[in-house]
């Protein structure tokens, strides 16, 4: 009887058995599957967060439609009492430097307010004078609009809407003025007669 080796050691044949050369790939595939998710992620994150930094704010301080207006945006003018609780503007424009609406103009339907310092001031487009538009010597514009009491003066930077409110309020001023009720003429005057 043949005796046959033992097994803890080796055959010759077993060297020349090519599947024995792969025993640790199984292993070290699986290692670079996981290697490559993990760098597809760090990769991800570091993007993400460099879109995140570079990515231009939304710093725009335009003249914004009312229903675009956030509620936060609103609170001043809601706290300095010039606007209620449930409405909401025709058109606003946040003129603050830091765009925290604490300095703001705002259409409504029959006045233009404002709110400057926490203080808030009102002028109906009836009571409205006159309006003027006038551009800035750093490309921004001016509209102010004056009552007889109390004017109300709102400051744009460049391209941020100035001349379009100013044609809005003139707008405004000629529907209030064509609304208006003439007045009753004064009976202890005489008429002019008519020849």
């Amino acid at each position: 009887m043949e005796q046959l080796p033992p097994i803890d050691e080796p055959s010759e044949n077993d060297t020349e058995d090519p599947s024995n050369n792969l025993l640790g790939c199984g292993l070290a595939s699986y290692a670079s599957i996981l290697a490559f998710i993990f760098l597809v992620g760090v990769a991800g994150i570091v993007g993400s967060t460099w879109s995140l930094l570079n990515s231009p704010q939304n710093t725009y301080a335009g003249l914004t439609e009312g229903s675009e207006v956030r509620v936060w945006q609103l609170a001043p003018l809601r706290q300095a009492g010039v606007i209620e609780m449930l409405e909401v503007p025709a058109a606003w424009h946040d003129e603050s430097v830091r765009l925290d609406a604490t300095s703001a103009c705002a259409m409504m339907d029959d006045r233009i307010v404002k709110v400057e310092n926490q203080q808030g001031h009102t002028l109906y487009y009836t009571e409205m004078e006159s309006i003027q538009g006038v551009e800035t010597d750093n490309g921004g514009y001016t509209v102010t609009a004056v009552g007889s009491d109390t004017s109300i003066v709102c400051r744009f930077r460049y391209d941020e809407g100035g001349p379009r409110l100013y044609r809005q309020l003139l707008t405004e001023q000629g529907k209030a003025q064509a609304h208006r009720v003439p007045t009753a003429p004064n009976p202890t005057e005489t008429a002019p007669t008519v020849p």
